[in-house]
């Protein structure tokens, strides 16, 4: 970002702080919390101390802290009812910074679309089945429709034979 020029770096910035409620902890590398601030409240966070075990108060950072690589990225954590952070987690000299980004909007616009692709698999499968239990229904429609075929046939040339016969037998002649 420093090859930005300096009204840009600060629109990024003031669109982040609108849009994003950012809000930050620092711990040391036993998860004790040393500085914070921003939006945290926000994200459910408060009442926060020195030396606070951050583990007993941020659930899902059990597990994370110590951190183990350069960085962690965590997106779309619940933090509170209804609301969703991206959680950027990140060792420096002065310990391990932990980022929270609202991402609320995006989540719940994350869901709504997995929800309309379930409904559209829904919808998919019944077509299927229903597509199958059609071409079944046509195959027994075939099927009836050969059989009386047949049988209309049958019973065609029985009545052309009989005819024929008619014609041939002089005394069934004389008698119509």
């Amino acid at each position: 970002m420093r090859y930005l020029p300096l009204p840009i770096r600060d629109f990024i910035l003031s669109l982040t702080d609108d849009m994003l409620s950012p809000a930050y902890l620092l711990v040391t590398e036993n998860g004790l919390l040393i500085e914070w601030g921003g939006e945290l409240e926000s994200y459910g966070f408060k009442d926060l101390k020195d030396n606070l075990d951050v583990s007993e108060r941020i659930p899902f950072l059990v597990g994370v802290l110590p951190l183990e690589s350069d960085s962690v990225f965590l997106p779309h954590v619940l933090t509170k009812p209804d609301v969703f952070a991206d959680v950027y987690i990140f060792g420096r000299e002065q310990g391990t910074w932990i980022l929270l980004l609202d991402s609320t909007v995006a989540t719940a616009r994350q869901q709504h679309m997995q929800q309309k692709l379930f409904n559209s698999r829904l919808e998919v499968t019944d077509l299927v089945r229903e597509g199958d239990s059609l071409y079944k229904a046509n195959a027994v429609l075939e099927q009836l429709v050969s059989e009386r075929t047949a049988e209309l046939s049958q019973t065609i040339l029985q009545l052309k034979q009989q005819i024929a016969e008619i014609r041939r037998d002089p005394k069934i002649q004389r008698e119509n």
